[in-house]
């Protein structure tokens, strides 16, 4: 006697659960669990072959306005705009993640040095600064960057961790990881640690 059984059906569950598990609902790209994961991998690759790395944090200057005057379902269009312009301007091995509300984060996994990194964040203010095209009007938004270079990032990692909550103000972020490069003042100001 012979059974046949089809699987295919549970194994698309599963799939399913592990991907929401994995990936943001609204943007789906990489969602906070899996963007700290993959920083945890880049991180013993950076102590492994001695390499720079880089973890830009962004985050979507005044974007509430946005949803106290336009809705959120404006919001929501605007999110995922935004996120498909932050994957358009980095290489394809490169992470884009959201870690929630409006705010995002960027795992480069090999520089040459911190030039490159500003020539990133460079690229990524400048995909801002086209309109965005949504509900019959032109929004236009800015970011905020941080970044964190280095063969020690480890401290990024558990900063990550401490911040259960999406990072909450630019002023405890700017605490804890120095802008090396900030739209406001478009200039170095802080050391690569």
């Amino acid at each position: 006697m012979v059974i046949i059984r089809d699987i295919s059906e549970p194994h698309r569950s599963a799939e399913l659960i592990r991907h929401q598990a994995h990936f943001d609902s609204l943007t789906d790209l990489p969602n906070r669990f899996l963007s700290l994961d993959r920083l945890s991998q880049i991180l013993i690759e950076v102590q492994k072959n001695h390499e720079k790395a880089a973890v830009f944090f962004l985050d979507l200057d005044d974007f509430k306005k946005v949803n106290d005057s336009l809705g959120h379902e404006i919001g929501d269009k605007l999110l995922i705009e935004a996120a498909h312009r932050l994957q358009q301007t980095l290489k394809q091995n490169d992470t884009v993640g959201r870690l929630g509300g409006d705010e995002f984060i960027v795992l480069i996994s090999s520089l040459n040095d911190e030039n490159d990194a500003l020539a990133i964040a460079e690229r990524l203010l400048q995909a801002f600064r086209k309109p965005f095209k949504l509900a019959g009007r032109d929004l236009i938004l800015t970011l905020s960057i941080g970044i964190a270079i280095s063969l020690k990032m480890a401290h990024v990692l558990r900063y990550c961790y401490v911040m259960p909550t999406p990072l909450c103000t630019k002023q405890k972020r700017w605490a804890a990881i120095p802008p090396l490069f900030h739209p406001a003042n478009e200039c170095c100001n802080a050391p690569a640690f």
